[in-house]
C-alpha cells in the first residue's frame, strides 16, 4: 500500500505517521481473497482501492489509519465503480 501527500511527519516512538494536503492512499488487496466466504465483501476486491482526502494519521504498529472527514473511497467490485 502507498500513502502520498504534500506534507508528512513521523513519530517513531509512537509509530505514527501524519500525512496531510492532497493525500492519496492506494490500497492493494492481499492475494488469496478467493478464500474469503462466499458473499463477503473481501471476496469482491480484486483491484486497488483509491482513498483521497486532506489528512490521514497512520499507526504502523496497529496498521490502522484515521482519515479526515472529506475522505473519498473509490473501488471496483463485481465490475462496478463505487
Amino acid at each position: 500500500n502507498t500513502i502520498v501527500g504534500d506534507r508528512g511527519t513521523a513519530d517513531y516512538g509512537r509509530k505514527i505517521a501524519r500525512i496531510s494536503g492532497a493525500v492519496t492512499v492506494t490500497a492493494r488487496p492481499k492475494p488469496g481473497g478467493e478464500d474469503a466466504p462466499e458473499g463477503s465483501v473481501r471476496r469482491e476486491f480484486k483491484n486497488p482501492v483509491t482513498i483521497t482526502g486532506s489528512e490521514v494519521v497512520y499507526n504502523w504498529k496497529t496498521r490502522v489509519a484515521d482519515t479526515s472527514k472529506d475522505t473519498v473511497i473509490r473501488f471496483t467490485a463485481q465490475d462496478r465503480q463505487w
